[in-house]
């Protein structure tokens, strides 16, 4: 008599303290996923070899360019949609996107942003960029960022991709002018 009362207190206490264990650990994985990224000065945010870019979506308010090509270090298929019903473009560009692909599938951290900050040192959205390489891993999209007081560029990356909480960097590379270049779609791109 006395252990089957003893059980039945035994039993709930011990499923409420696994319970509670398994709280506490949920929790400390929950706080490691919201942990901030840190960035370095000189971290490669993304890079994908030039050669090996099969193709990119460069979204702005304006239109949406689409580029890509079936093999490495071919010319690019280039199609650009306008958001204010003009007709779509198509041309074919140069296999180095008319000198810009460099720097647009590697772009390098200066300075991490803190993303307190982000909409108040980088206000204005340039446009967001979706690489895709051979390979099976693929980047997270970019979205470019105008700095408010210069011609700094800042890229910002969703924390749904990264695990995380995201993060902001300003970046040596893109400049502006590659991506007004992407902008100008087939009058830019197509001139090589």
């Amino acid at each position: 008599m006395k252990i089957a009362s003893a059980t039945r207190f035994v039993i709930p206490c011990l499923a409420m303290l696994v319970g509670l264990l398994a709280g506490f650990g949920w929790r400390s994985v929950a706080d490691w996923t919201d942990s901030p990224i840190r960035i370095d000065p000189g971290t490669d945010l993304l890079s994908v070899l030039p050669d090996e870019v099969m193709s990119l979506t460069y979204t702005t308010a304006a239109l949406t360019l689409t580029a890509q090509r079936s093999q490495p270090a071919a010319r690019f298929a280039v199609q650009v949609t306008y958001a204010d019903g003009r007709a779509p473009r198509q041309c074919v560009a140069s296999p180095d996107l008319a000198a810009h692909l460099e720097s647009l599938s590697t772009i390098v951290a200066q300075r991490q942003v803190d993303l307190a900050d982000v909409a108040r040192e980088f206000p204005r959205q340039i446009g967001r960029l979706d690489i895709r390489g051979r390979i099976a891993s693929e980047p997270p999209p970019v979205v470019f960022l105008a700095a408010a007081d210069s011609d700094a560029v800042a890229v910002a990356v969703d924390g749904v991709w990264v695990g995380h909480g995201g993060y902001a960097a300003v970046v040596r590379s893109p400049s502006r002018a590659a991506l007004a270049a992407l902008a100008g779609g087939c009058d830019t791109l197509a001139r090589r």
